[in-house]
Order: C-alpha cells, then sequence, then structure tokens
C-alpha cells in the first residue's frame, strides 16, 4: 500500500515535468518568457511534490514506529499478566498442599509447614504483583508521550489508566494485606474461610481480567485503528461491535466505561 502510495506521487510529479517541457517547448518561438516561468512552475512542482512525499513518509515510518514500541510493552503487561492472573485464580490458593503438608509431619510441628507453603504463596502474589503493576506503569509513561498524536483518545486513555488501571492497583494491594492478616489474626489455617478466601480470589480475578484484558484490548484495538487504519484502509473490529455478547456486559470505548444491555 505504501509501496503503491509513492509510485503514485512520483508518477504524477513526472508527469509535470514532461507536460511543463513540452509546453515550454511549444511556446519557445513564441514567447520565451513565458516558457522560462513554465519551466521554474515546473521545477517547483517537482520540488513541492518531493517535499510532500518525504513528509508522508517521515509520517508513516512514525506511526509504525509508535505502534511497535506499544504493543511490545502491552506484551509485556500481558505476559506478567498471565503470571499474577494464575496466582489469583481461587484454585491457586496451597490448601491442599498445606493440608498434606500437615499430615505428612510429627504432630508438634502441624500448622508450622503450612503456614510456611502459605507465606511462600504470598510471596509470589507480591512479586507477580509488583511486576505487573511495573509492567503497565511504563506501558502508561509511554501512551501519555504518544496520546497528542491521537487526541480523539484522550478520554478513553485517561478512564484506562488514571481510573480503572489506579483502582485495580489498590484492589490487588488490598486483596494480598488482606491474605497477610489472616494468617496473624489467626495461626490455625485449618479453622480459616476458606469459601470466603475463595470468593475474594473470584472477585478480584474477575476484576483483573475486565480491566488488564478486556479494557487494555479495547484500547489497544483503537490504538490500532488510529494509526494503522489510514495506511492500510482497514480497521479492527471492536467489542462494541461483536454481536451475542452477555447482557450487563462492560466495554472501554472513546466515549469511557460502557455497558452492553
Amino acid at each position: 500500500m505504501i509501496c503503491e502510495l509513492l509510485k503514485y506521487i512520483n508518477d504524477c510529479a513526472g508527469l509535470i515535468v514532461v507536460a511543463t517541457t513540452v509546453v515550454s517547448s511549444f511556446l519557445s518561438d513564441h514567447s520565451g518568457p513565458i516558457s522560462i516561468l513554465l519551466t521554474i512552475i515546473g521545477w517547483f512542482a517537482v520540488f513541492y511534490f518531493n517535499i510532500r512525499q518525504q513528509e508522508k513518509q517521515i509520517q508513516l515510518n512514525a506511526k509504525m514506529k509508535v505502534y511497535e514500541e506499544l504493543c511490545n510493552l502491552k506484551k509485556e503487561v500481558d505476559d506478567k499478566g498471565r503470571d499474577l492472573n494464575f496466582l489469583l485464580n481461587p484454585f491457586s490458593a496451597p490448601f491442599l498442599e498445606m493440608e498434606y503438608a500437615d499430615r505428612s509431619i510429627k504432630q508438634k510441628q502441624i500448622n508450622l509447614k503450612a503456614l510456611e507453603i502459605w507465606g511462600k504463596y504470598l510471596e509470589k502474589l507480591s512479586k507477580g504483583t509488583f511486576s505487573f503493576v511495573r509492567a503497565y506503569l511504563e506501558l502508561w509513561v509511554h501512551f501519555k508521550r504518544w496520546i497528542c498524536i491521537m487526541p480523539d483518545l484522550k478520554k478513553m486513555y485517561k478512564e484506562l489508566f488514571e481510573v480503572q488501571f489506579t483502582q485495580l492497583t489498590d484492589n490487588l494491594y488490598d486483596y494480598h494485606k488482606y491474605l497477610q492478616s489472616i494468617q496473624i489474626k489467626n495461626f490455625y489455617w485449618e479453622t480459616w474461610d476458606k469459601e470466603e478466601i475463595k470468593k475474594r480470589s473470584k472477585k478480584i480475578q474477575d476484576e483483573f481480567d475486565q480491566i488488564a484484558v478486556g479494557y487494555l484490548d479495547d484500547f489497544m484495538i483503537e490504538i490500532n485503528n488510529s494509526l494503522l487504519s489510514p495506511i492500510f484502509k482497514s480497521k479492527s473490529v471492536l467489542r462494541e461491535d461483536f454481536k451475542n455478547l452477555p447482557e450487563r456486559y462492560k466495554i472501554l470505548t472513546k466515549d469511557g466505561i460502557q455497558e452492553i444491555s
């Protein structure tokens, strides 16, 4: 597509040169000043088209480079997000492993080994949360740098990063504090309300999926349509245009969060 566009511009410039030369030759026997003027105009036209061609090529290269940069950073967020998502799964809590550990050791050591396993799980969750937050903050910084070339996405950008991701970060750290507090309040893990723990795990995982997966993908599709669609003359389908979406399904659009009813 880009090569064809540049070829078209070059052809136009060539035709101008040829036309100017022919007209100049025809008028050379009748009016010297007019011939000179037309020649000058022709050269200025060629110069103008060359400048425009270079500008357009620079713009196209810049857009491709920005999109590639954002995609690479988004991939890092996805990679860290998958690791964290696994740890947020209600069935990732190591209760079975803790129970087996208690059965395999002496009576006086019960709880010690199980709580050691719980501590390692919390450490993984803490590191996973930190890695994910660091990745999306880096993506945020780069989006902030380039959002000026996509002014129609500013509202969407603010909703995603300043509201949704900020809220998600607070809730992730609150969830980790909640899990830590269980052990502090009650040393005997067998008496913990495991169903309540699983319920909270499911809630934070659903929120994570909605924001870090759904809303972020919505935003990246709009980025793609803003930067690449003018080049390749095609647009990616938005989630709001999907058919058979569940009722009360939330998506991120240019106008903010919308609920599909």
